[in-house]
């Protein structure tokens, strides 16, 4: 019986070890699970992330990043809808720059002369996490009038600057 005991630990003992240590001889920590904002280190294509964005796909407001012509249109319910173009600033980061607004929401008294807008001064930010996350850091638009930007409050979560964004099934439309 003693001995029985004695096998039955060193088998947990064995097992425990092949647990925690790898094929090569590296001890495994446990892995916590990583902040969505440094899990990428591959460059991801904008053709693979191209498609609609939410921070819930049952959410109504939604980009769409098109690869085609390296673009955003925000979908922003009682706030705006906007167009942005894509610059690439480094591995899997972007800024996106305003173009116009489609006419597709009212806007607010402050955005309807464009003109006021400064489309050399980034509007949000966003890193690709992998095919299916991105982080959108938003800065809001840059009202040349009085030199200060203005609608600063995220799209997807005012409370917010940065957010995680999903990637939508393609059945989902803006």
């Amino acid at each position: 019986m003693k001995k029985l005991k004695t096998m039955r630990k060193t088998l947990l003992t064995i097992g425990m070890s092949l647990f925690l240590f790898s094929y090569d001889g590296q001890r495994k920590e446990k892995q916590p699970s990583l902040p969505l904002e440094k899990k990428a280190t591959s460059e991801i294509s904008v053709k693979t992330i191209e498609g609609v964005w939410s921070s819930s796909c049952k959410a109504r407001n939604r980009v769409y990043i098109s690869s085609v012509i390296t673009s955003a249109q925000f979908t922003v319910l009682e706030r705006f809808s906007m167009n942005a173009d894509l610059k690439k600033m480094g591995t899997n980061k972007y800024e996106l720059y305003f173009t116009d607004f489609p006419p597709i929401i009212p806007l607010p008294k402050e955005m309807k002369n464009w003109d006021n807008m400064d489309r050399k001064k980034p509007v949000g930010y966003f890193e690709v996490i992998d095919e299916s996350r991105i982080n959108l850091t938003w800065f809001g638009f840059y009202y040349k009038k009085t030199g200060k930007y203005i609608q600063t409050e995220n799209p997807f979560n005012h409370k917010e600057k940065t957010v995680h964004l999903i990637k939508c099934p393609d059945t989902i439309t803006l």
